[in-house]
Formats: structure tokens, sequence, C-alpha cells
């Protein structure tokens, strides 16, 4: 039998923006772990989590990016 491509799952590959010579917080840490777990159950929250990720701890408004 043929398979339908549409019934099969759909994968998108992203990397969490994280910089190592950055000393990290425990907020900071509590987004990563928020993030990872989110993606780990694959929730609909992960792009949402991303986003506030990256407003306020790669590129918070009192950083030019």
């Amino acid at each position: 039998t043929k398979i339908d491509p549409s019934q099969l799952p759909q994968y998108m590959t992203a990397s969490i923006p994280y910089n190592d010579h950055q000393h990290m917080d425990n907020a900071t840490l509590s987004s990563l772990i928020k993030i990872l777990r989110a993606i780990n159950d694959d929730s609909s929250a992960v792009p949402t989590l991303l986003t506030d990720y990256i407003l306020t701890v790669v590129c918070p408004k009192t950083v030019v990016c």
C-alpha cells in the first residue's frame, strides 16, 4: 500500500540561541528548561516560548540586535 505523505509526521528543525560565554541566571535557565520540556511534549506553546525567550533573554529591548 502507498502511504499518503500528508499523513506522515511533520518535523521542524530549530535551534535555541545560546551564548556559552554569558552568565546564566536562574530565570534564563528556567526559560530554557521550559522550552526543552515543551519541545519534548510536542507542545503547541513552543513557538511562543521561543519568541519570548529570544525577545527577553537573547535580544532584550535594552540591547540593539
